[in-house]
């Protein structure tokens, strides 16, 4: 009974991340580097190479979306003063009981 359970607990949660993954990439579908024009897509040969529409190449030269923000790949990495910080680990005293 417990495996059937778990099974049934796992899909679930495996089809849900993949839900919130496909709304977040269509949400995000304007600020990164995708293709945004869906009649093409929708009309285009399955068998054949992709290539990308005339916006999608321009975007990708420019760097920029429309209004002029930048367009970023993936999720924006961060800016060089954040990885700057240095924290030292420090060992717990050998008498003091672990604590949660």
């Amino acid at each position: 009974m417990w495996g059937y359970l778990r099974v049934c607990a796992h899909l679930f949660l495996c089809m849900l991340a993949y839900y919130v993954k496909w709304h977040m990439t269509e949400a995000w579908r304007p600020l990164v580097f995708a293709d945004e024009d869906e009649a093409r897509h929708d009309e285009r040969d399955p068998v054949a190479a992709a290539t990308r529409s005339e916006a999608a190449l321009e975007k990708v030269a420019s760097k920029q979306l429309g209004d002029g923000s930048p367009a970023h790949v993936g999720v924006t990495t961060p800016r060089p003063q954040a990885r700057s910080s240095r924290s030292t680990p420090r060992p717990m005293p050998s008498s003091a009981p672990p604590s949660i």
